[in-house]
């Protein structure tokens, strides 16, 4: 009777939290995987070096005794969350919250760290809001950030399609926007 809810809430968070790591992390593997791997080499070691301090830094704040652990702690992940999102997009920050999602889980069944005072399997409610608003931000601007660069990307190629056709034109060519002919004159013509 009483505990539906709380059960309800519980199931409710998990497959929330399930679909904002879980899923993300598996499409962003399967879609971008092969991407990842023609990046240069520096590019690999710069996500080397952002999961291996992600998951020690994941470790330490997790994991620290419960009168040491200062609840501004878990706000030391911003920046790492920040780097993963802004530099490596979705594939980043996916795998970024799986690894901070799977460590504050074992810390917390471990009774370890500031989630060690919830009951893991009958109150996770603490730890499960955490990792969702967590996760939700960070994926956002991971998406803001990969469609502002599509859009930067497409606008490259279309100006460079106007400089082929402005090259090539064997007549002057009129801006309206800025009320000024263009000085792009085909040699032939002249």
């Amino acid at each position: 009777g009483r505990d539906y809810w709380t059960n309800w809430k519980i199931v409710f968070l998990s497959e929330v939290l399930a679909f904002a790591t879980v899923t993300p992390v598996l499409l962003s593997w399967i879609t971008g995987g092969r991407a990842l791997m023609r990046m240069p080499r520096a590019c690999h070691v710069e996500g080397l070096i952002l999961i291996t301090g992600l998951v020690l830094l994941s470790y330490v704040t997790f994991t620290s005794p419960q009168n040491l652990s200062s609840p501004a702690l878990l706000f030391s992940l911003v920046p790492f969350l920040l780097w993963s999102a802004l530099r490596f997009g979705w594939l980043g920050i996916s795998t970024s919250l799986i690894i901070v999602s799977c460590v504050s889980s074992w810390a917390a069944l471990h009774g370890t760290g500031p989630f060690s005072r919830l009951v893991p399997y009958t109150n996770p409610l603490s730890l499960q809001l955490f990792l969702v608003f967590a996760a939700v931000p960070f994926m956002v601007l991971a998406a803001l950030v990969e469609e502002h660069e599509q859009s930067a990307h497409v606008i490259r190629e279309s100006e460079e399609r106007f400089r082929l056709i402005s090259n090539s034109a064997p007549v002057m060519i009129w801006l309206a926007g800025t009320n000024r002919l263009c000085t792009y004159v085909n040699q032939a013509w002249l």
